[in-house]
């Protein structure tokens, strides 16, 4: 069983992804009606970067608390990180599956690209793209974090 300050801390940032993904609708629903303009790709490229920093802040005070550890020693320690979130360790059981850490993979890559290129280097497709396939991925890392939380 998690420690409940752990607990509280994990079901406060969950429900903070689950608010900014509420907020974000009428984005999902102009990506589902017509192409983006300039400035609805740049607010979505933003918003995907943003929710998969709260996903890896999970990620963060899942290893801190429970690993005793944070892998910011070297420049892959983000896809480490994601990794790291597909074992089980002597503290915890895997948080993701492997499945799924795929998945964020794509979102992982994504971002790194948003913060290290200018917004007129994104592809307006691309990000449409990438803004519609968010909500089932984050309804699978979402359950999983839930069994997780049941389990661990």
């Amino acid at each position: 069983m998690l420690p409940e300050p752990l607990n509280l801390k994990l079901e406060f940032a969950i429900g903070e992804i689950e608010l900014e993904l509420s907020r974000l609708e009428p984005l999902f629903f102009y990506a589902g009606q017509r192409p983006l303009d300039y400035i609805e790709m740049i607010a979505a490229a933003g918003a995907l970067h943003g929710l998969y920093s709260g996903i890896e802040s999970l990620f963060l005070l899942i290893q801190k608390s429970l690993d005793g550890r944070v892998t910011h020693e070297h420049s892959a320690w983000h896809k480490e990180l994601l990794r790291l979130m597909t074992l089980e360790t002597p503290n915890r059981p895997a948080v993701l599956t492997q499945e799924t850490a795929e998945l964020l993979k794509d979102f992982l890559n994504f971002r790194h690209f948003f913060r290290h290129r200018y917004a007129t280097s994104l592809d307006a497709d691309i990000v449409k793209n990438k803004l519609q396939s968010f909500p089932p991925v984050w309804s699978r890392v979402h359950q999983e974090l839930l069994t997780f939380l049941r389990d661990a």
